[in-house]
């Protein structure tokens, strides 16, 4: 059997019924769990890169055939639309920004836990 195929409630009852043996290395607990949480954000941050960059691609498209050109010769709706884009580039990047964040605090609990273990 897989820890996939067991419910919650069976997979607590086994942390329980092993706590014991657990409880032996609490902070490989907290290092493991910490590891796991900083490489999703890493991947969710990841992902908001490569939004932030397809926008960015879209912007430049957009624009290219009026570099050098006036703002007001832009027709309204191509200024809607870079708008929109800088709007998609601004949100992805701040995103990307927390979950970093997000990412060095819990590195810095798995180094913090190490730690404690030496």
């Amino acid at each position: 059997m897989r820890l996939e195929d067991a419910t919650k409630e069976e997979l607590i009852w086994w942390i329980r019924e092993h706590a014991f043996a657990l409880s032996l290395r609490p902070s490989d607990f907290e290092a493991d769990i910490m590891r796991r949480r900083h490489d999703v954000y890493m991947e969710r941050a990841d992902q908001c890169g490569e939004q932030y960059d397809q926008a960015l691609k879209s912007y430049q498209t957009l624009l290219t055939p009026y570099l050098g050109k006036p703002l007001g010769d832009l027709p309204k709706d191509v200024l809607d639309k870079g708008a929109k884009l800088e709007k998609t580039m601004n949100k992805a990047q701040r995103e990307r920004m927390r979950l970093w964040g997000l990412a060095n605090k819990c590195m810095d609990r798995v180094l913090e836990a190490l730690e404690v273990q030496v």
